[in-house]
């Protein structure tokens, strides 16, 4: 071998030498990134699934508050209604916003069609 082919070797051995420890020291900054991420993704996620399950069991709880529930959003509706509007569409709108609350409380109930003889 001539000097030239060592030094092309040597020249390209440390060429590798230099990707490889760049490449090393991004995926290490990349691993701390991710790992960085994933914690406060999982930290929200736990807290996301208190909240959940707390706004579950309210919703729930919901058919004991029915009647303050429907009577606060006829009223609320109605009295926003009525203060742009006027008295009518405010009795209009605060029947439809407790009719909408009564439905969401306590449900509809969903009749199945009768056969015709």
């Amino acid at each position: 071998m001539t000097t030239t082919s060592l030094n092309l070797r040597s020249s390209i051995k440390s060429a590798v030498e230099a990707t490889n420890s760049v490449l090393s020291a991004a995926e290490c900054a990349a691993d701390d990134a991710s790992s960085a991420a994933l914690s406060r993704v999982r930290s929200i996620g736990r807290q996301a699934r208190g909240v959940a399950s707390k706004a579950l069991a309210a919703y729930d709880a919901r058919a004991s508050y029915g009647p303050p529930l429907v009577a606060g959003s006829a009223l609320a509706l109605g009295g926003l209604a009525a203060m742009r509007r006027g008295r009518a569409p405010g009795a209009v709108a605060g029947l439809l916003g407790g009719a909408g609350a009564y439905a969401v409380v306590y449900g509809v109930p969903i009749y199945p069609p009768t056969k015709r003889d």
